[in-house]
């Protein structure tokens, strides 16, 4: 933010992506300025304002903000989703890009035959 380039003349853009698609946000420069420590530090940022949309062979959406809101906290309660003491539904409720394996470290099953040296 401290450096701006000279061809946005202060714009700042962020690009978002999820399961839709892909936006672009476009936050202007006194927007930029009021919500200085949200667009610097914040980690999660809900973005409200006016949707512009350009229908194409790829569709482009931008956001022009009117509003940041800083929800970094949010981020630390997804720590608590992990812990089976805190979260006893975990194992009803599967990530899609998660299998839990069992821990079979120890287990006599799991040794491997002596090797033959072939010299």
């Amino acid at each position: 933010m401290r450096q701006r380039p000279g061809s946005a003349k202060g714009v700042v853009f962020f690009t978002v992506e999820d399961e839709w698609g892909i936006a672009n946000l476009v936050v202007y420069p006194d927007l930029a300025s009021t919500f200085r420590a949200v667009v610097v530090a914040a980690r999660l940022v809900v973005a409200e304002g006016r949707v512009e949309r350009l229908d194409a062979a790829v569709p482009i959406i931008h956001l022009i903000v009117r509003r940041l809101i800083d929800r970094s906290e949010l981020l630390a309660g997804l720590a608590t989703l992990d812990d089976p003491a805190q979260a006893p539904w975990r194992r009803a409720l599967a990530r899609a890009d998660e299998v839990e394996k069992p821990d079979l470290r120890g287990d006599p099953r799991m040794k491997l035959p002596p090797s033959r040296d072939f010299h």
